[in-house]
């Protein structure tokens, strides 16, 4: 009866007939802040009377919570979150629903264990007010790969000591890094759930600091977030968050099980990257980008496979596995499969790329107002030009340029540079340039539909190979193409105002033109006939020049054989041969095979290098095998007897073969005329 006040208290787990909790007869009593949980025959009964009720939790109460009552103002219905309800430690968890739930006009200023009310940022329902407050910190950014340190902060702001759990499961780019410190209690890292664990007691008053190292994931992509949180007496800590740095480094693109775009900043060799565009897209100014071999397309739809526009070095032509570089076994290609650009290089930027092939694109590479750098590529099967440059400055060394329906190569406005080039069988103009200046040394035009070069401003050619043009270099009026040491070999005119020094009109006797192999055979017009022009390789990075002079066009024929022998011998005098191989050549394979009128004189042959060397008596051969380096040739000399019966007159012709790959070379027949001699003559019948 009356009017009395049950105010932040705690009910649970008792049992009556009815009303576990509170049964209420009679009169008009207030109920405010109060947990009410698991009684029996209800949390709350009302036989008779008027209760005020307000700001209550009533939860889990059979067979009902309330029984002739309503909740009231602010009251709520969840599980309070006992420390351990088991043991009937009622104190209130840090996630309980029940903190800062209180009324806010609550007059009480103390708890049951004599802690002050509110402690926080409200007034808690129960008989105990929570006081546990906790933070979390860490570096805002970092580096991928970087050790980071987390420190978590618990407070206690009531006056009785705590013991707290604390758990931290660490993010998916996170691995713990070995450090674990505290002030109090004990803790330890989880390896199975990746989960940090700390208990310990937190005095009244008082502050524990838990302090952990974890390392990022190295293959983080730039503002890639990592988010992580404590959890302190079983509530969450706010969320603290470390964004990845972007840091420089080679990037990396394969098309492995291994590679991926997500997230990836592709700096880590066994993580690459799938796409060309997002590695580029990662770099940062001076990186490299290595694409190991495969077929990369426009995955994107971004109109090209590639583009650039920042001063990085792209290279195709890499093996995944252990990523060695040779374009020629590992082919990278740009495939841009009927539609758009292989590669668009655009803005004030310096790049240079090395080891792709581009094809079935509208252009294969366009270049705007950069300074481009294009090297050891083939260039093909495009629909527009092969390579298209607008301003700036271009650098075209050892590349290939064939089979374009366009151009070959179109630069309009700005400088250009070419060094060792084939560029062949475009239905445009080999090079067509429209005011722009450039240099050429050693390139080699064949079989360009249109010209093998259209000139317009000034373009200065030296040891320049052009096969088979209609028109072999076109100069537009008012422009001027200098020629120097040029090899001109079936085209039909030139056009226009050149000025040419030093022309062979002879054939360059390539291997195979009609099959795009525009490598010299060793009889070609062009061997030994350039002049020298600073040029220290051919197309294919063998040294230049070999031997006595530089050879005209973008090959330098590796090899040279000769074989020496006197002019002259008398019947049955010994004579010596000599043969010299000279030039930058592997896996050699010589052999003499002895004239008639002559026999080898036994243990005669000497070689200067070589893997092997001798004579085969069944065959009557010389033979030889091994490699020779530019300035250190191979010298092979023996010794025969001509046969003594020899009349005068009698030439005893002899050669070498030298088997280079697939090529058989022969050197230059020699002959040895015999000498007549005084003596008796014989007849017989």
């Amino acid at each position: 009866s009356g009017s009395p006040t049950v105010w932040n208290n705690t009910f649970y787990s008792n049992t009556a007939d009815s009303g576990g909790g509170v049964y209420i007869a009679s009169g008009s009593p207030v109920i405010s802040n109060t947990i009410i949980v698991n009684n029996a025959n209800y949390g709350i009964y009302r036989s008779a009377g008027t209760p005020a009720l307000a700001y209550n939790d009533v939860w889990g109460n059979v067979p009902a919570n309330r029984f002739g009552v309503s909740a009231g103002t602010g009251s709520i219905s969840a599980d309070p979150r006992f420390v351990d309800q088991a043991a009937y430690d009622l104190h209130l968890r840090g996630a309980s629903p029940c903190i800062d739930a209180g009324d806010p006009n609550t007059t009480l200023n103390a708890d049951r264990d004599g802690n002050l009310r509110p402690l926080l940022s409200g007034y808690d329902i129960g008989a105990y007010e929570y006081g546990l407050m906790s933070a979390k910190t860490v570096a805002t950014t970092a580096d991928p790969g970087a050790v980071i340190t987390y420190t978590i902060v618990v407070t206690n702001t009531g006056s009785a000591s705590r013991t707290i759990p604390v758990t931290d499961t660490l993010h998916l780019y996170l691995d713990y890094a070995g450090l674990l410190t505290y002030t109090a209690g004990s803790g330890e890292y989880i390896a199975a759930s990746r989960t940090v664990s700390w208990t310990g007691p937190v005095g009244g008053n008082s502050t524990a600091y838990i302090t952990f190292t974890a390392r990022i994931t190295d293959w983080l992509a730039v503002g890639v977030p990592i988010t992580n949180v404590a959890w302190v007496d079983f509530a969450a800590t706010s969320v603290v968050t470390t964004t990845a740095n972007s840091v420089p480094g080679t990037r990396h693109v394969a098309q492995t099980a291994a590679s991926t775009d997500v997230h990836n900043n592709c700096r880590v060799t066994w993580k690459p990257c799938t796409t060309v565009q997002w590695a580029v897209d990662q770099a940062l100014t001076g990186d490299g980008v290595r694409v190991a071999t495969g077929v990369y397309t426009d995955v994107l739809g971004a109109g090209q496979v590639v583009s650039v526009s920042k001063s990085i070095t792209l290279t195709g032509g890499y093996t995944f596995t252990i990523w060695a570089y040779s374009p020629d076994v590992y082919a990278t290609t740009l495939e841009a499969q009927g539609g758009g650009q292989g590669m668009v290089i655009t803005g004030p930027v310096t790049v240079t790329v090395a080891g792709f092939r581009v094809a079935n694109a509208t252009d294969g590479v366009m270049v705007y107002t950069a300074t481009a750098v294009i090297s050891r590529c083939r260039v093909y099967s495009n629909s527009g030009d092969g390579i298209h440059v607008t301003g700036g400055a271009f650098t075209l060394e050892r590349t290939w340029v064939y089979s374009n329906t366009g151009d070959g190569v179109e630069v309009e406005g700005g400088t250009y540079a070419w060094v060792n080039n084939v560029v062949a069988h475009n239905e445009g103009a080999g090079l067509r340039t429209a005011g722009s200046e450039g240099t050429l040394k050693h390139n080699t035009f064949a079989r360009n539909d249109v010209a093998g070069a259209v000139i317009s401003n000034t373009a200065r050619f030296t040891n320049t190979i052009f096969y088979s043009h209609t028109v072999g270099v076109s100069v537009t009026t008012g422009s001027t193409a200098y020629l120097s040491y040029t090899v001109w070999y079936s085209n039909t005119a030139n056009q226009g105002t050149l000025i040419s020094s030093t022309n062979y009109y002879s054939n360059p006797l390539f291997y195979d033109p009609e099959g795009l192999n525009y490598h010299i055979q060793s009889g070609s017009g062009a061997l030994d006939t350039g002049v020298e022009a600073g040029v220290s390789e051919d197309i294919d990075g063998g040294p230049r020049p070999l031997l006595a002079g530089p050879d005209i066009g973008a090959d330098e024929f590796p090899l040279r054989v000769t074989k020496g022998a006197p002019s002259t011998a008398d019947p049955g005098q010994i004579i010596t041969y000599t043969i010299t191989l000279e030039g930058d050549a592997t896996g050699l394979v010589l052999t003499d095979t002895l004239p008639t009128y002559v026999d080898y004189v036994s243990d005669s042959v000497t070689c200067s290098v070589g893997t092997t060397c001798g004579y085969l008596t069944a065959q009557r051969a010389i033979t030889w095998t091994g490699n020779i380096t530019s300035g250190q040739p191979a010298y092979i000399t023996y010794t025969a007897r001509i046969t003594t019966w020899l009349a005068a007159g009698v030439q005893v012709v002899n050669d070498a073969d030298v088997q280079l790959g697939d090529d058989l070379l022969h050197t230059a027949p020699v002959a040895t005329t015999i000498n007549g001699v005084p003596g008796t003559r014989y007849v017989a019948t």
